[in-house]
Order: C-alpha cells, then sequence, then structure tokens
C-alpha cells in the first residue's frame, strides 16, 4: 500500500491555513492573484474533496466529507507546476 511519511512544502507565495487542528473548517488566506487549486486527501491518497478558491480568503469545510484524523492537503496553480503540500488536522 501506498503510504505517505513526509510532507514536502514548496512555496507557493504567501499562504496561511490554519486553523489547525480544526473541527472540520478552515481558512485559506493568500495573497496569490490567481485562482488555486485544492484537494483534500486522506492518507491512503483517496480524494475527499476538490474545489477551486477564487477568493484571497475562502473557508473550506470538510465536516460533512471527514472524520477525526490527519489529512493531507494540496494547493496548486491551475498550470500545477507549483505545489504547496500542507497536513491539516481535524478533531472534531
Amino acid at each position: 500500500p501506498n503510504c505517505i511519511t513526509s510532507i514536502d512544502q514548496v512555496s507557493l507565495g504567501n499562504i496561511e491555513i490554519y486553523p489547525n487542528p480544526s473541527e472540520g473548517t478552515f481558512i485559506i488566506k493568500t495573497n496569490e492573484s490567481q485562482d488555486l487549486f485544492i484537494q483534500v486527501l486522506n492518507l491512503q491518497g483517496q480524494i475527499i474533496i476538490e474545489q477551486t478558491l477564487r477568493e484571497n480568503y475562502q473557508s473550506v469545510n470538510l465536516q460533512p466529507h471527514i472524520s477525526n484524523g490527519i489529512y493531507i492537503l494540496q494547493i496548486s496553480k491551475e498550470n500545477k507546476t507549483d505545489i504547496l503540500t500542507k497536513k491539516i488536522i481535524v478533531n472534531k
């Protein structure tokens, strides 16, 4: 089975993700001028949610889709060349 053993972070400009841990709702704040694409994956690599961020300050609600645990948040630009990967923790 594929397991994620480490998380590499690549800078995508100034992106803040908070609170972490949370009860399932996260704020993503950025100064990027173009839309960003996000994916939340479980530790088995399955995509839980995908969405496009069109605002510089946006809430992402994972509550109906997930239970307590650790998840991987990937944020990329439309060209998929710059990717930020971050571990997020849900504790309802």
